[in-house]
């Protein structure tokens, strides 16, 4: 943090126009750089909560941008979640076309591969949501998941996204195409959290970049510890009674409880 806010004042020096349109992108890695497992871990979170969380904490008028749209329901791979989620819900839950993974079991807690019905989970759909995250971790490669997390119908990219990249090239790798090129296990490719709206602003850039690189943290979780983590998450989401109510006790659970009053001021575009 201390290496990136001296970027923000001269920032402020410059002369530009920043209006409703504008959005700030945040690309978030890691120094040993990005696995799959790591990938899918942040995504999963960031999945669990955008509906109630990221969502909510949103000014209303950044909630109408063409350029956030919300993985859990836009995204390639929601359409194909959203086809398990009719199927389970015809077959009274008996069968699925999205079977639990070891992998999964590792790492998902029951809490979340048997979602139920609650208050914040309803505007997504707990079925729909569900098998989202079923589908992230049915995903067999970093290229998959980042080509599934598109916005469906075509190549632009939601709130979240992935920016693949080879050790050998660090442009970021078209997702247009196939792949030719061997992914290794790690490669120095980020996470671009495109939910927040630019403001010339250090306080308001702080904000988000600490709850960025929070989200990131559970990406080097130990598999136990991140599952006691979801479980935990989902466990104060379902002692809500409306989605409205969700966002503060996320804030708390997620160590930035401190902060409300705080997001309160940018939820209503103080700052």
């Amino acid at each position: 943090m201390a290496d990136i806010l001296p970027v923000f004042d001269v920032i402020n020096a410059t002369d530009h126009v920043i209006n409703d349109s504008c959005g700030m992108h945040i690309h978030a890695g890691f120094t040993d750089g990005l696995s799959h497992i790591e990938a899918k871990k942040i995504i999963t979170v960031v999945a669990l909560v955008e509906g109630c969380f990221i969502r909510q904490i949103l000014p209303a008028d950044r909630l109408e941008s063409l350029f956030i749209d919300p993985i859990s329901t836009e995204s390639n791979l929601s359409t194909e979640a959203h086809r398990a989620a009719l199927f389970e819900a015809a077959q009274s839950a008996s069968q699925t076309l999205l079977p639990v993974t070891d992998k999964m079991r590792a790492h998902l807690p029951r809490s979340v591969l048997e979602m139920r019905k609650r208050g914040w989970n309803k505007t997504t759909g707990h079925l729909q949501l569900k098998n989202l995250i079923k589908t992230i971790w049915h995903t067999n490669n970093m290229y998959e998941l980042a080509r599934g997390i598109l916005i469906k119908g075509g190549n632009m990219r939601g709130g979240a996204a992935i920016c693949l990249r080879l050790p050998h090239n660090l442009k970021r790798v078209s997702l247009r195409n196939p792949l030719r090129d061997d992914l290794p296990v790690k490669t120095p490719s980020s996470i671009e959290f495109r939910y927040p709206p630019m403001k010339a602003d250090k306080d308001h850039f702080k904000l988000w970049i600490e709850l960025a690189k929070t989200i990131m943290n559970f990406g080097k979780m130990t598999d136990t510890v991140y599952s006691q983590r979801l479980d935990r998450l989902v466990g104060v989401l379902n002692g809500c009674s409306a989605i409205g109510q969700t966002w503060t006790l996320v804030l708390i659970e997620l160590g930035l409880g401190e902060r409300v009053e705080a997001w309160k001021a940018h939820k209503r575009g103080d700052h």
